[in-house]
């Protein structure tokens, strides 16, 4: 009775995490759809760190290719 319980367990543990590790990034997106996200983030993520430096570097002009607005 003490296996068939802890089995019982363990089998209800991994029910219960099954769908954090689903397919591969989230429910119902694709290889495709995962990597146009990731690059979307790096994407702005290297836009924003241009911005930070000149914001850093207290640069009065705006830099004119990024389309985040420096105050």
């Amino acid at each position: 009775m003490r296996l068939a319980g802890k089995l019982l367990m363990f089998l209800v543990a991994i029910a219960m995490m099954s769908p954090a590790f689903g397919c591969s990034g989230g429910v119902g997106t694709t290889v495709a759809d995962n990597k146009r996200t990731f690059n979307r983030v790096v994407d702005y993520e290297q836009r924003m760190l241009v911005d930070d430096i000149l914001l850093f570097t207290q640069t009065n002009r705006t830099f004119r290719t990024s389309r985040w607005i420096i105050d």
